[in-house]
């Protein structure tokens, strides 16, 4: 089973874009929300997260990592869902949904993930401290479009649902997958997971039908 090097918590992140400056005016991220990386010694300002009304951008360095706000926890029946736009157009380039966060940033974290790619698969990894294994492998399915080859981004909605024994993972709409409540784990905190070199607008962020992600401020009449 692979092995990953204790994550390290990222204390403030680079409020940068595809290379460019977003400028002062540009809203920074929540001071609430932390980050955290597969690798050791990668800086700060390797991960780009803006907030960017409707929600987020993000950009990965060339290591996965995990992204998260300590309030926005599940237990119990959980409904996770976010609509967002893949970028990278390579293979592993995915971004998903993490629940069941408990010690994350820790060598002890536990966690498991939901991520789907711009070519049309998705996978599902599981977390207990050193070890992350794959609770189901990169697999192609019909619900999820690969991204166009004449378009920038392909638009995903991911969700997670558990109700007693069960979790289901869906993409649009439709279960890509359900697995044993007991081998996912989903009580904890949630947040995404981004693969090595993922580019993603995060447009919401619902769970249990409450969206948490920045929204535009509407204009006054």
């Amino acid at each position: 089973m692979p092995t990953i090097r204790p994550l390290h918590l990222v204390a403030s992140v680079a409020v940068t874009l595809a290379g460019a400056s977003l400028g002062a005016q540009a809203p920074a991220r929540p001071a609430s929300w932390r980050a955290a990386f597969d690798a050791a010694g990668v800086p700060d300002t390797a991960l780009a997260f803006a907030a960017m009304p409707p929600g987020w951008h993000l950009t990965a360095p060339t290591t996965g990592g995990m992204v998260w706000d300590p309030a926005h926890v599940a237990t119990g029946a959980l409904k996770l869902e976010s609509e967002l736009f893949l970028f990278a157009k390579d293979p592993g380039t995915g971004t998903g949904l993490l629940v069941g966060g408990q010690a994350l940033g820790e060598t002890g974290a536990r966690w498991t993930a939901f991520v789907a790619g711009p070519d049309g698969r998705f996978r599902v990894l599981r977390r207990d401290g050193a070890t992350v294994r794959e609770l189901v492998p990169w697999t192609a399915h019909p619900a999820i479009p690969a991204r166009p080859v004449d378009k920038p981004n392909v638009k995903l909605v991911l969700g997670v649902e558990s109700a007693g024994d069960a979790v289901r993972f869906l993409v649009n709409g439709a279960a890509v997958v359900e697995l044993p409540r007991a081998a996912v784990q989903p009580d904890g905190i949630v947040g995404f997971r981004l693969e090595p070199g993922a580019n993603t607008h995060v447009a919401t962020l619902r769970l249990d039908g409450r969206n948490v992600a920045p929204e535009p401020v509407k204009a006054a009449h």
